[in-house]
């Protein structure tokens, strides 16, 4: 399997250990094992995630080493959630499921975004909470399998509640393209 992970805006630029400060890249920075390749690009400063080249990206990786095209994963925080979605409204065929965190997209296609299990987090006291809320909500009504959990009394910075319990990885990789 292959998990993509997309970091926030503060961890742009060309200094690769920025991408070390959250996620799976901080725990295996730390020694902790993945029972998947995980990839963790960095975007370029003053840059925003580009779907298309995050898209070339994955295709390179999955040709090159031995991973199984149905359990593609992506997940990302703040500018990696809101990439996160981009992605998978670009390109909903390619990836088995996707954990979005307190990002979002404006969209006039949810149903594109339906074709991807969802499992959103976000802060109460986030911005983009009400957003995240409605966005989730119209990819439940395009028919897909969304949900958004709000974590209360929290701001921006949800993301460690979520990668410090392993069950959002548990959920990802339960999943598999192709498979209702």
């Amino acid at each position: 399997p292959l998990l993509l992970f997309l970091h926030g805006s503060g961890e742009r630029g060309d200094d690769l250990d920025r991408v070390l400060k959250w996620g799976p890249p901080k725990h295996i920075s730390n020694g902790r094992q993945f029972p998947c390749v995980v990839l963790s690009p960095q975007c370029p400063a003053d840059e925003r995630w580009s779907p298309e080249t995050l898209a070339q990206l994955v295709d390179w990786v999955h040709g090159q080493f031995k991973i199984d095209g149905t359990r593609m994963y992506v997940t990302g925080l703040s500018m990696g959630g809101a990439g996160t979605f981009a992605l998978l409204e670009k390109y909903p065929k390619v990836f088995a499921a996707a954990v979005p965190i307190c990002g979002v997209i404006e969209t006039d296609m949810p149903k594109r975004l339906a074709a991807v299990p969802i499992r959103a987090f976000v802060g109460s006291e986030d911005k983009v909470v009400h957003e995240m809320m409605s966005l989730t909500k119209a990819v439940q009504e395009a028919g897909g399998k969304a949900r958004v959990f709000v974590f209360n009394a929290v701001g921006h910075v949800s993301w460690p509640m979520v990668y410090e319990d392993d069950e959002y990885l548990s959920w990802l990789l339960m999943h598999k393209r192709g498979v209702k």
